[in-house]
């Protein structure tokens, strides 16, 4: 290939990060060819490329024709949104980014590098100590597993208490500090400010003071009624694809007034409402409807004769997590399709490969019961439905995934000694986060029974992923 793929994705990705308007696959082309080099001879390569790039790039809206895309820069762009701060917030004068900015920025932009401002006067970031249970309520609707992968990437020293087994203990997380801000206005809980989107981008935000009593109660209530529409839609149009905070910026799509007049924050919707929780569907933690039973995947009952846990048993995530594992459940079915793909059928095989990498060390006797329910469960599911003809060509894609994953985890279980001592951790996490991410997403889709490729699709995902492949090992092993 004449010209620079890697610099081609880049620069693939920058341009649709910074797209202002609607744009065909075409019209990219003409100019990412003039940025990587390329010539005349290498145009249907450089639209192959460019399609596989932005199939599955987060920063865009697909439209009904597949080689036409919305840029979610120039759809955000001047938007608002409200966020209202914690009486521990205002108490201590601060306010965590958490989760409160993702969904009205590119993915490219962590919590903590979000930026915002009061007229000329930028708000200043610092450092900040608090406990692990203190904040999680701040950065749940971005997700667990990234959730985790942030406190590590804002700041190496938390790599000990994600890794832990209790998770007790402070977390150093960056926090804006609102102490002027809040003095000057008096703030109190209920009160919120009025965050507009000055560049999606570049994560940007300028902000106002709205006091409580100029908030309607009727209009709030609206606004939630809206916004579980508008997710309602998400919901049966993308499934348990998305994360969180895409799930919200395509409800944002489907009723733009909700960020043209919004009455409440994502903090108080998640609060008030009664149609959409938070939820272990398939194996991401996401949106979904509240009155669908989940019970099945996420609470198992205990076997006969077994005493309840002292350990975490609410999911396969929150158990995972609590062991230290750094696997995640999507890939722990994946390796499961992976077995039945290459007509196994032993369970005891499929397991001894997917944790050959560590001991689990369980809390106690009846969290390992309930993890080996969850973990047939799965199995046995998977397996009554599975359909090798179906998964011929995805099959192939995930095995590739596979060794990623396999690499990518080998690498974390041998840094956990070492992990805060390298400077350059910080910025392989995040690095590492957001290729994972995007690996996760393709699971998920690979999963699907849902989802099917072509010859032609499926080579364009297999070159994606080995361009993935060698961006990860050059972070791993520069």
């Amino acid at each position: 290939m004449p010209y620079d793929f890697h610099k081609f994705e880049e620069a693939s990705m920058d341009f649709a990060r910074r797209a202002e308007g609607t744009f065909s696959v075409s019209d990219s082309v003409r100019v990412l060819s003039g940025i990587v080099g390329a010539s005349p001879d290498d145009e249907a390569e450089l639209l192959r490329e460019a399609r596989a790039v932005f199939e599955s790039c987060p920063d865009l809206f697909p439209t009904e024709d597949p080689d036409i895309y919305e840029p979610q820069n120039g759809f955000f762009n001047g938007a608002s949104f409200l966020v209202t701060p914690t009486e521990y917030e205002i108490q201590n004068g601060i306010l965590f980014p958490g989760h409160r900015f993702a969904p009205f920025c590119s993915q490219a932009i962590f919590p903590s590098e979000a930026s915002i401002s009061a007229g000329r006067e930028k708000i200043v970031p610092r450092e900040y100590k608090a406990k692990y249970a203190d904040v999680i309520m701040y950065h749940s609707l971005i997700g667990v597993y990234e959730m985790l992968d942030f406190f590590v990437a804002d700041h190496p020293d938390n790599f000990t208490i994600v890794d832990s087994d209790d998770k007790k203990g402070d977390v150093t997380l960056t926090v804006f500090d609102m102490k002027k801000a809040y003095s000057a206005n008096s703030v109190k809980p209920g009160d919120a400010f009025l965050m507009k989107i000055e560049n999606w981008a570049e994560g940007r935000f300028s902000f106002s003071y709205l006091s409580l009593k100029d908030r309607d109660v009727k209009e709030k209530k609206d606004w939630v009624t809206k916004l579980e529409k508008a997710l309602g839609s998400v919901f049966d149009r993308f499934g348990n694809y998305l994360e969180i905070s895409e799930q919200f910026a395509q409800s944002f799509h489907i009723d733009k007034s909700l960020i043209k007049k919004p009455a409440a924050s994502l903090d108080e919707f998640i609060y008030m409402t009664e149609k959409v929780q938070i939820i272990l569907m398939g194996s991401q933690t996401v949106l979904g409807p509240a009155e669908g039973d989940s019970s099945d995947e996420s609470d198992p009952e205990l076997p006969e004769n077994v005493m309840v846990s002292t350990g975490k048993t609410s999911s396969l995530e929150e158990i995972l997590n609590e062991l230290g594992c750094p696997l995640k459940p999507i890939e722990i079915e994946s390796y499961m399709l992976d077995e039945l793909y290459n007509a196994g059928t032993s369970f005891q095989a499929f397991f001894e490969r997917c944790f050959s990498g560590g001991t689990l060390n369980f809390a106690d006797d009846a969290q390992e019961a309930v993890f080996m329910n969850y973990m047939e469960d799965l199995w046995e599911r998977r397996g009554e439905i599975y359909n090798r003809f179906d998964d011929d060509k995805k099959g192939l894609v995930r095995a590739k995934v596979l060794e990623i994953v396999e690499e990518r985890n080998s690498w974390l279980t041998g840094m956990k000694d070492d992990a805060a001592e390298q400077e350059s951790f910080k910025k392989k996490i995040e690095t590492l986060a957001e290729s994972s991410a995007r690996l996760r997403k393709l699971l998920e889709m690979l999963n699907s029974e849902d989802y099917a490729i072509d010859d032609v699709e499926m080579q364009n995902i297999l070159d994606a992923v080995e361009d993935m492949a060698d961006t990860q090992h050059g972070v791993i092993d520069p």
